[in-house]
């Protein structure tokens, strides 16, 4: 359909835009006291990542909207990449801490 936005292939199920973002984020501060090194900026970056979605600004996504659907395909690439940035900021901080708490379960095993 001509001007719809194209980021519809690129959204999750309903239930993630519904996840609650406020016990990774008090996870992460309270294992950023603790960590060390590479741990440490990890649980830094997922904390940046929340509060970012957090304080996401809705009128500068439909401002952008409104330009990238008379970008033609430039338009319909930021349309696929750049307008759904929280969920791609949320499922980056999944990963992260997914793979940092990963990594400490294996470090406390050995």
């Amino acid at each position: 359909m001509p001007g719809q936005p194209l980021i519809a292939p690129f959204h999750l199920p309903s239930r993630l835009r519904h996840v609650n973002p406020g016990p990774p984020l008090v996870h992460c501060a309270g294992r950023l006291g603790e960590a060390t090194g590479r741990a440490r900026w990890a649980y830094a970056a997922i904390g940046v990542s929340t509060i970012g979605v957090l304080y996401m600004s809705s009128t500068f996504l439909r401002c952008l909207t409104g330009l990238t659907l008379q970008w033609g395909a430039w338009g319909r690439l930021v349309q696929g990449t750049v307008l759904p940035y929280a969920t791609w900021l949320i499922l980056l901080s999944m990963l992260t801490l997914f793979c940092v708490e990963a990594r400490a379960n294996a470090g406390s095993a050995s």
